[in-house]
């Protein structure tokens, strides 16, 4: 309890049942539950806040919710600094992505220019490489990028990421495009974080007229022929059918949404065998398992919230 940081994580944790994670020790949870592909997240997670605590709340009916606190949002060492100065707004984002996307992270962008010198000194204080903050900014500008957003979609053999930005540009790059992109594909990456990078050899398509997919080969051809049906099923109109309906586009910095059910069938390859054993017979009860994770502004600082839906 001498620890400042802990202290400011935890004095505006109001219920009795709180849930307090010291991020810089995440890494080590992580490892115990997710199998190895998938411990590579531990390090952006431990890097978020020194701390966090969740005040949380179960309505009875399958819904458990978390309203947080972070312990630093003007530490550069932290990923929270970076989000801090950002308003949050709506997204669109469900209304291009298909009904049968497995999972959603994004970024709305309110001040560019804040957002890539926070980013550039969050890197510093990692040790990586110097950007070039005023040809970025410059170039961000010029493309009016205002979100950026990593999606992974269930195609007919698989799952694919691919990489999203919404800006004043898109309706210049045709379906499948290849040429020209490179900017526009490195762009998230750069402004963000590697979590938005494209793939090296990255496809482009217009999915509306704000915004640009990029990813493999495979998963903008399947976009567009998906994209052309008239029965086109968006994201928007399945979420409209479900429970988390109220939230999809609701008022945000960051927001993270994951389809458990979809994701249920790949679970074994997801988590550890004895966490997977619990966990998809718990998924099987309902044909709705879902997982939202928003941060916003408030006057206090960056505060996270979190609904899981089972």
């Amino acid at each position: 309890l001498d620890v400042p940081v802990f202290v400011n994580s935890i004095k505006n944790c109001r219920s009795g049942e709180s849930v307090i994670f010291n991020h810089a020790s995440i890494a080590n949870l992580i490892s115990g539950i997710f199998r190895p592909s998938f411990r590579r997240y531990s390090a952006f997670i431990s890097r978020i806040t020194d701390w966090s605590c969740f005040d949380m709340d179960n309505s009875g009916e399958g819904v458990i919710q978390g309203r947080g606190t972070l312990s630093q949002d003007d530490d550069e060492r932290c990923y929270s600094y970076v989000l801090d100065r950002q308003k949050g707004s709506k997204s669109d984002l469900t209304d291009v992505l298909p009904y049968n996307t497995a999972s959603i992270t994004s970024i709305r962008i309110s001040n560019l220019e804040s957002l890539i010198t926070r980013y550039s000194l969050f890197k510093r204080s990692l040790g990586r490489r110097k950007q070039n903050v005023e040809g970025i900014i410059s170039l961000a500008e010029e493309t009016g990028v205002s979100e950026v957003a990593k999606a992974v979609m269930r195609i007919p053999d698989g799952f694919e990421e691919v990489i999203l930005v919404k800006s004043d540009k898109s309706k210049q790059f045709g379906a499948g495009e290849e040429a020209d992109i490179c900017a526009m594909a490195e762009l998230p990456s750069e402004i963000a974080g590697r979590f938005f990078a494209a793939p090296d050899s990255a496809f482009c398509c217009a999915a509306s007229s704000e915004w640009t997919l990029i990813g493999s080969r495979k998963a903008v051809k399947w976009y567009v022929s998906a994209s052309r049906n008239v029965n086109f099923f968006t994201l928007s109109d399945w979420l409209s059918q479900t429970p988390v309906k109220e939230g999809a586009g609701k008022n945000t910095i960051l927001s993270s949404m994951i389809n458990l059910s979809m994701m249920s069938d790949s679970l074994g390859g997801i988590l550890n065998e004895k966490y997977f054993e619990v966990a998809n017979p718990a998924l099987g009860k309902n044909n709705f398992n879902y997982f939202t994770f928003q941060v916003n502004s408030e006057a206090g600082g960056i505060v996270p919230h979190c609904i899981l839906q089972i």
